[in-house]
């Protein structure tokens, strides 16, 4: 069976699990024990933001973690279209597919991200691993601040036209999801060894400007073949 708190797997009829000590009275935790309440969570967020990530980094969330990357991947493609407007970039049928490929390698970004997150745990042997689904949540949650700072990159390049400003918040953004992920996946797998969760951190948020980097090239590349 699986822990209804942290989803590692424990012994079929088990109390507790052995792992985070939660009771495994009920085998589908009740709607209202579980903590979907936004309002809560952004109290608890402004309060400490890796407690409140840590808190709810399992299975229960899973469709939170995945909605924060949902609506980033939405608010580009929205954001996108007019920014090609405002450089006189003819909306074709050509620049439409274009968006939607780089839409696409957003997509792709993010599943990496979770896919190597995952992965490493068990690559690197940790003690305490988390389910695939705890992995989203632990993830899209950290990355919740990347809906105001794309929001904020795009008032500065689409409308005032002062470029950089979005590659400077992006930088930001890894370097405090990193940390932010560093801590979280710290309390949540409760490794001794931190230089294990240190490259997990590391690998996995570093390969998502490298595949969103190829990505791209191939879909110019790609885009030029069709139109050009």
């Amino acid at each position: 069976m699986i822990c209804v708190k942290c989803g590692n797997e424990i012994p079929d009829a088990s109390s507790f699990c052995a792992q985070c000590g939660s009771s495994q009275n009920n085998s589908v935790p009740p709607k209202e024990t579980v903590a979907h309440d936004f309002g809560d969570f952004f109290r608890a967020y402004f309060r400490n933001p890796v407690k409140a990530i840590t808190d709810r980094a399992d299975q229960a969330h899973f469709l939170w973690g995945a909605a924060i990357f949902v609506v980033y991947l939405i608010m580009v493609f929205l954001f996108s279209v007019p920014g090609s407007v405002s450089r006189d970039i003819s909306l074709t049928a050509g620049t439409l597919l274009l968006h939607f490929i780089y839409l696409l390698s957003g997509a792709v970004r993010f599943a990496t991200l979770i896919f190597v997150f995952w992965g490493l745990q068990h690559a690197f042997h940790f003690e305490n691993k988390i389910s695939l689904p705890a992995t989203v949540s632990l993830t899209g949650l950290s990355f919740l601040p990347i809906v105001p700072f794309y929001l904020i990159g795009s008032l500065f390049s689409n409308v005032i036209h002062f470029y950089g400003v979005a590659e400077a918040l992006d930088l930001a953004l890894y370097a405090g999801v990193a940390c932010i992920l560093f801590v979280a996946l710290s309390n949540v797998s409760r490794e001794v060894l931190k230089n294990k969760v240190f490259f997990t951190v590391i690998i996995a948020v570093g390969s998502m400007p490298l595949i969103e980097s190829l990505l791209n090239l191939l879909a110019s590349r790609v885009y030029g073949l069709l139109f050009f």
